[in-house]
């Protein structure tokens, strides 16, 4: 033998379904779990054949993730609210009061879904506009408010034309952050 040396790649430990989703909506790519398919939602260029292969190759890890009842883990570690095996992302995660309304949207969004026109989609709305939430006092016991955010002297009349018809149940959901 001549003095060649063999290269020996090591393999990267396998990463976990849980850490598999919580890299995946760092790229702001929601998965979902449907009748045993995944599915999967993401801005262009999210979702890289990287991704997708290792999304493939853990397909039957992810589905038992997301329809497990007791083993939930969302990006921040914690579990999310999770609605029919679905994690419903902030779309302003940039924004400091993140953790609030990745609480709220999954409530709103089990209320009535994707209807533009319901709850869910009308603080989907003001918060891709950059609406926030604001507590008063400490959790829990302080008490959450939606508040106009980027949206100016503008977000009265959205608050209104949008919100208005769902303050009741918004108030509750508020309370139950």
């Amino acid at each position: 033998m001549t003095g060649a040396v063999a290269a020996v790649e090591m393999d990267a430990p396998a990463r976990s379904a849980a850490d598999l989703v919580a890299s995946l909506a760092a790229r702001q790519v929601s998965v979902q779990a449907v009748d045993g398919h995944l599915v999967l939602e993401s801005p262009p260029g999210a979702l890289t054949p990287e991704l997708r292969q290792e999304v493939s190759a853990h397909k039957a890890d992810l589905l038992a993730l997301l329809q497990a009842d007791g083993h939930r883990v969302g990006a921040d570690g914690r579990p999310p609210l999770p609605q029919r095996g679905r994690w419903i992302l902030d779309p302003r995660p940039d924004l400091p009061d993140t953790d609030l309304w990745r609480r709220l949207l999954p409530l709103a969004f089990d209320l009535d879904g994707h209807d533009p026109a319901g709850l869910f989609g009308s603080l989907h709305g003001l918060r891709c506009g950059g609406a926030r939430l604001r507590r008063d006092g400490s959790p829990p016991g302080g008490q959450v408010y939606l508040v106009g955010g980027d949206w100016g002297e503008a977000y009265a009349e959205l608050y209104i034309r949008y919100i208005v018809r769902h303050t009741e149940v918004l108030r509750e959901l508020l309370g139950m952050l």
